[in-house]
């Protein structure tokens, strides 16, 4: 399998970027959106099942989500998230309930042929779709539908938009993000490409001590962006037609263009 800048950020500096994954902030939003899908999920019908998580990390979501009911598996490339994952399945006593699987989201099918079907399949937060080029994202949606049946719900949550960043990219220039994890800062500096739709992010982490912050290293991160009805379409020619977009899954509402993408859809074929 090729490798391209997800080997380097997400296994070889799997330390720099496990400060965010691995932070209270992340776990608490993990919650709060696993607790937002599983309400999600009952009005659809589906109070319990099992649900695949594309690109896991350390079980942010698919453990709360476990928690809730539902029999979760989760994969992800870094073998450093993995086993953070499959520790707290320990602590939390989820044996039975959660379970997770080093595997490229590009070979799900032959990681995960054998446990399928899953009644729901989820890519959260700019996860995995987008780190590649379109036709692999294609392929990746064609796998999972392998992988489901004729009543599975994929779900994107929580995704980056490119109507929003293009507008802040337009309308407020250059921008910067700073943010607190635990004892840890993140400077993140964001480049969009208007021409390819790509979005190469270059982080710098920080320990701090007192009032002093210690350099401990930079990553960078590459992800493609769509709109809405670009991600609809590709996702149409692997398979799977929409249902509906949100603004976002708390509330319910309808999606908004300058936010995060929140889409649920079905297979076409039934």
């Amino acid at each position: 399998m090729e490798r391209n800048w997800t080997h380097r950020y997400f296994i070889e500096r799997a330390d720099l970027f496990k400060i965010v994954m691995d932070s209270r902030e992340m776990a608490r939003r993990g919650k709060r959106l696993a607790e937002a899908l599983a309400r999600y999920l009952r009005l659809r019908g589906i109070p319990k099942g099992k649900v695949l998580d594309v690109g896991c990390g350390p079980g942010r979501v698919a453990i709360p989500l476990a928690k809730l009911g539902y029999d979760v598996i989760g994969i992800d490339i870094s073998p450093s998230y993995i086993e953070i994952a499959n520790s707290r399945v320990k602590e939390e006593n989820l044996s039975g309930k959660a379970w997770f699987q080093i595997c490229d989201a590009r070979e799900m099918v032959k990681c995960l042929k054998d446990l399928a079907p899953f009644d729901v399949i989820l890519f959260v937060w700019s996860t995995v779709l987008g780190y590649y080029d379109m036709k692999t994202d294609k392929e990746i949606l064609r796998q999972a539908l392998e992988l489901a049946h004729r009543d599975t719900l994929l779900i994107v949550a929580d995704t980056a938009s490119k109507d929003f960043i293009s507008f802040l990219s337009n309308f407020v220039g250059g921008f910067t993000w700073f943010t607190e994890y635990d004892d840890y800062v993140v400077v993140e500096h964001p480049i969009y490409n208007p021409v390819t739709g790509e979005l190469l992010t270059k982080q710098t982490f920080y320990k701090k001590k007192n009032r002093d912050l210690i350099f401990l290293g930079e990553a960078y991160f590459k992800i493609r962006l769509y709109t809405l009805d670009e991600l609809v379409s590709i996702a149409k020619e692997a398979g799977w037609c929409l249902i509906e977009a949100l603004k976002n899954f708390a509330s319910g509402e309808t999606y908004r263009t300058l936010g995060a993408l929140n889409v649920v859809m079905k297979p076409c074929t039934y």
